[in-house]
């Protein structure tokens, strides 16, 4: 079972009036991206570790792998992530204080129109 999670994307837009684009009226448009979370992830990630995990895609430059890679594992009273794709060849580790530490891998397979989350135990 999925539960599903909207975030919302504000995108600002030029009007076009009689084919040509007039620079100077701005009009808001909200996207609503759908994102599909497996229930299995909630209990075993806590949402403030979720949140960044989202945060890392997002602020990937296109073009993105449709797979994220997430290899989170405890070093201490620290949370080691190594965020990984394949292609393009991306890798960036992060290490910060966390209450408790887990040893997980997370997978975020993105298909253009969904977005899903999921431990690596579960595809």
């Amino acid at each position: 079972m999925m539960q599903f999670v909207h975030r919302f994307i504000l995108i600002i837009s030029r009007q076009k009036r009689g084919g040509e684009e007039n620079p100077i009226i701005l009009i808001l448009h909200i996207y609503i991206i759908t994102v599909m979370i497996a229930i299995i992830i909630s209990p075993t990630i806590p949402l403030a570790l979720q949140l960044f995990l989202w945060k890392c895609v997002d602020s990937l430059p296109a073009p993105k792998d449709h797979l994220q890679i997430f290899d989170l594992q405890p070093v201490g009273q620290m949370q080691n992530i190594i965020h990984r794709t394949e292609e393009p060849e991306y890798h960036k580790e992060y290490l910060f204080l966390s209450e408790n530490p887990i040893a997980e891998k997370v997978y975020i397979m993105d298909d253009g129109d969904y977005a899903t989350m999921l431990l690596a135990s579960e595809y």
